[in-house]
């Protein structure tokens, strides 16, 4: 008959404890199914913060012209009637979200604006969209 030690014994913990480990987040990568946090990513991230480079660059307008662009091309050129702008706020053309589609903005009555990209499946009101509020 065969003899099994304690260091055998600790030997198999150790190798189950090893696999139990190690095993589960690599299925998880080959599965693409995320068991701790869900990942975000780089073009969520690049979206992220492309509005809140928006929303700096429409506090510098609102300072300059004491009201809010009515798009996002007011960022760019100089809407008619306005005084005090003193852009351009953004140098090159007004940019595309990383899906290529344009960013949502909307002027809401009591004065906040919502920025937003559909996301990665390209349509609004679902639970992609990245917005800044």
């Amino acid at each position: 008959m065969p003899r099994f030690t304690i260091k055998h014994l600790l030997l198999a913990t150790a190798l189950v404890g090893v696999t139990i480990t190690v095993v589960p987040p690599i299925w998880a990568v080959m599965l693409r199914f995320p068991f701790s946090k869900t990942r975000i990513s780089s073009n969520t991230k690049c979206a992220r913060v492309q509005i809140q480079a928006f929303e700096q660059q429409i506090r510098l307008y609102n300072m300059d012209v004491a009201s809010f662009p009515l798009s996002l091309q007011d960022l760019r050129e100089e809407p008619c009637g306005t005084k005090g702008w003193q852009g351009p706020y953004i140098e090159k053309e007004v940019p595309r979200d990383p899906w290529n589609r344009l960013y949502r903005y909307e002027l809401k009555s009591d004065g906040t604006v919502v920025i937003a990209s559909a996301g990665k499946d390209r349509r609004f009101g679902t639970r992609d969209d990245i917005r800044n509020r």
